[in-house]
């Protein structure tokens, strides 16, 4: 069954307005970033470090640490 990308984000906007993602800035920014990756064919080339920089690293700033990375 193919899926269409339209459907898709639509399907995850729903799914981040859901109670399950309603506390968490950080879970909702993580699952669009790694559905959108994963849409555009991008999904090998995610890696640890690349999620931390593009995916958190925004929605925390300055506060943000690579530690561990």
């Amino acid at each position: 069954m193919d899926v269409s990308e339209n459907d898709a984000l639509e399907q995850i906007q729903r799914l981040i307005q859901s109670d399950l993602f309603r506390f968490s800035e950080l879970q909702r920014r993580l699952l669009v970033y790694l559905a959108e990756k994963s849409l555009r064919g991008e999904a090998d080339q995610l890696k640890e470090y690349t999620i931390a920089v593009d995916a958190l690293a925004k929605l925390y700033g300055s506060q943000f640490h690579l530690r561990g990375l």
